[in-house]
C-alpha cells in the first residue's frame, strides 16, 4: 500500500468513525452535539487519524525490529501508535464513548442476557 492508498483509507475510516461518534453523541445529547464539544471531537478526529495512520504504517512495515544504535529495537512507530491509543482511549472515555464508560456515564445501558435458570424458569411458567 503506497502513501496515497494509506491516506484515502485513513480519511474514508476517520470519516466513518466521526460519523457514528457524531450521532451517538447527538442521540444522547438530545438531537444534536452541542457546540461547546466541538474541540473535543477535533481532538477526537486528530487522535484516530492520528492511530489509524500510525497502524496502517506498521501493517506495512517487513519486520517490527529494526537496527538501532546499539543492536535490535522494536521500530519507533510502535511506541508512536500506543502513545495515540492511550490519548484516543482517554478522550473516547471522557466522552462516553466506550462501553464501560458508557455505562458509568449512563450514557448506554448494557444488555441484560437470560441466564439458563431464568430461562428454564420462565419455560416452567409459560408450561403451567
Amino acid at each position: 500500500m503506497d502513501n496515497d492508498m494509506i491516506k484515502k483509507e485513513v480519511d474514508r475510516s476517520t470519516k466513518k468513525f466521526m460519523k457514528s461518534a457524531r450521532a451517538f453523541l447527538a442521540t444522547k445529547g438530545g438531537g444534536e452535539v452541542p457546540s461547546e464539544w466541538e474541540l473535543s471531537l477535533v481532538l477526537l478526529e486528530a487522535y484516530y487519524r492520528q492511530f489509524i495512520e500510525l497502524n496502517l504504517q506498521i501493517s506495512q512495515l517487513d519486520s517490527l525490529i529494526i537496527e538501532g544504535r546499539y543492536g535490535a529495537v522494536p521500530s519507533p512507530l510502535l511506541a508512536c501508535r500506543d502513545k495515540a491509543s492511550v490519548r484516543l482511549e482517554a478522550l473516547m472515555k471522557e466522552m462516553g464513548l466506550s462501553m464501560k464508560s458508557g455505562i458509568k456515564l449512563n450514557v448506554v445501558e448494557p444488555k441484560k442476557e437470560e441466564s439458563a435458570l431464568d430461562k428454564y424458569l420462565k419455560k416452567q411458567v409459560e408450561q403451567r
